[in-house]
């Protein structure tokens, strides 16, 4: 053998390991939609004819990817990320990804060409077994990107025809999608409808008692759960802005226009106007009647059995007002007139004698001044301590920032934990701070309205009411619907204060005064309104 042929023979080994190499191949194979990986056989299909290619080229499939449902819209896929990862991380050498066509592979135009490109650079070649071009040539490259922006092309083409197919069923009157809340599809002489439901009924009513009554979202809500059906008041908001329910569509493919539907509305278009305020003189046609101020202890009072929130209603054939819990299995109710009338009883248990009222004041005084003297101790020590963590945080970003610390997240974590501890230390150092600019005016204030608690609230008007209610008993009051009465489990703890020393003064009327502790905690000072006490 000539020398020639022995320095062939050398690339020819060569050329022939190079040549087993391009033997190793995956295949990615995909549908669109679920209905096409269920109802038919595309996916086995795919995977028939991409094996078939492989065996008639002699190549060695090292991993078959996809045989699901993923849009190729999107590159973000899991099992197309999934493939591109094993072709980039295997240990033997991967020459080919083998697809039925190239829309298979990716629907994305630059973006799939710019994939392609990465794995060309790898060696990596993309072959459709139904398109199949030559992409170790410029021409074949050219041809295989063409194919890409074809498929994107030929979606862009599907979405207008979609989106205009789908705004032209609007215009005509027809629904897309969901059915709004209160309606089902239902087919009727084979005609696809929408058919109000039973939901829709109790929207309906909620509309009416919006227009009149007048009720607020919560009552027209807490109604709506009476009814069978629970509408929380964000949902109902947008329910009574909705002109579907009068008839009309509105969807963002028609931007700013409404049409009229074919469905059945819930509500005429004069019924929707008044519930949205829309071109009405509210003063002359359109009363809001305001059921707050006949009732003011509604939304106060719980009911002792079940806590629920009782609510007020109007009998208007008995011209009678009441209370009711709404709660499924209570429902207890009580007439307006003796639930005002026995809240005004309690009320007087807690007010004193006009004859107490100065060893009142000065009894305050002490008890306020004692407080304060003892929270200058506390203030003392939580200074102490929000020094020692600005401290810490301080030495914290400074290692930091010279590069001791150097994992972010442990960084983050343990600046984050004295933060907080910072945060906490500054809100209860406003705890103890004693707001009152004029602490004699406030006792005396106090004292006062203690005198006056049930003559102010049974001749007082809605607002004095609610504020003085509110004042005392700031988490509201239990009613025991069968026995008529009421308790609390919380009270103002200024006033809690004042009503127990009056009963004090009034067990020991001929003896010394009976003055509080100096350490006396029933009155928590925290500004100028005082807090309550658990």
């Amino acid at each position: 053998m000539s020398n020639i042929e022995l320095i062939k023979s050398l690339y020819k080994a060569n050329a022939d390991s190079h040549d087993n190499n391009k033997k190793n191949v995956v295949i990615y194979t995909r549908v669109s939609t679920k209905e096409q990986a269920e109802n038919n056989d595309s996916l086995e299909i795919q995977l028939k004819y991409c094996k078939q290619y492989a065996d008639k080229n002699g190549y060695n499939v090292l991993g078959e990817f996809g045989r699901k449902y993923e849009s190729a819209k999107s590159d973000a896929r899991k099992e197309f990320q999934r493939m591109l990862s094993f072709v980039r991380s295997s240990t033997e050498k991967i020459n080919y990804i083998i697809v039925y066509s190239i829309d298979r592979f990716s629907r994305t135009g630059g973006a799939a060409i710019s994939v392609a490109d990465e794995l060309r650079k790898m060696g990596v070649h993309i072959i459709a077994c139904t398109q199949p071009t030559d992409t170790k040539t410029s021409s074949g490259t050219f041809q295989q990107n063409i194919q890409f922006l074809f498929g994107q092309y030929d979606n862009e083409l599907r979405k207008e025809k979609c989106v205009a197919g789908s705004k032209e069923k609007l215009l005509n009157g027809y629904w897309m999608g969901k059915a709004p809340i209160g309606y089902v599809h239902a087919k009727e002489l084979g005609e696809q409808k929408l058919v109000i439901n039973n939901v829709g009924e109790i929207i309906r009513k909620a509309f009416l008692l919006k227009v009149e009554q007048g009720l607020t979202n919560y009552e027209i809500s807490m109604r709506c759960k009476s009814f069978g059906h629970f509408i929380n008041e964000k949902r109902l908001f947008d329910i009574f802005r909705n002109p579907f329910y009068c008839g009309y569509i509105k969807n963002r493919l028609l931007g700013n226009e409404i049409v009229k539907g074919r469905h059945e509305p819930l509500i005429s278009e004069e019924v929707f106007l008044k519930a949205n305020n829309i071109g009405f003189d509210q003063a002359k046609t359109f009363v809001k009647k305001n059921n707050d101020d006949i009732f003011p202890l509604k939304r106060f009072v719980k009911c002792d059995y079940c806590g629920t929130t009782c609510v007020g209603y109007s009998v208007v054939n008995k011209k009678a007002i009441y209370y009711k819990c709404n709660k499924r299995g209570c429902r207890h109710n009580r007439n307006a007139d003796i639930m005002h009338s026995s809240f005004n009883e309690y009320l007087s248990n807690y007010t004193i004698p006009e004859k107490y009222i100065e060893p009142l004041k000065l009894q305050l005084s002490l008890t306020f001044k004692a407080l304060n003297k003892d929270s200058e101790v506390t203030k003392i020590l939580l200074r102490t301590k929000l020094h020692e963590a600005q401290d810490n945080l301080f030495k914290v970003q400074e290692r930091y920032a010279l590069g001791k610390i150097e994992d972010d997240e442990v960084y983050k974590r343990i600046t984050a934990k004295f933060n907080e501890e910072i945060s906490h230390i500054n809100n209860e150092l406003k705890k103890t701070e004693l707001k009152l600019s004029n602490l004699d005016n406030f006792v005396h204030y106090s004292v006062k309205l203690s005198s006056k608690l049930n003559v102010m609230w049974t001749s007082g008007s809605f607002e004095i009411k609610q504020g003085l209610q509110n004042l005392i008993f700031p988490e509201g009051v239990s009613y025991d619907f069968q026995n008529n009465t009421y308790r609390t489990c919380k009270m103002n703890s200024v006033f809690s204060s004042i009503s127990e020393q009056s009963r004090l003064y009034q067990q020991e009327e001929f003896s010394s005064p009976l003055f509080l502790d100096s350490n006396s905690g029933l009155v928590v000072p925290t500004g100028i309104e005082p807090v309550s006490k658990v």
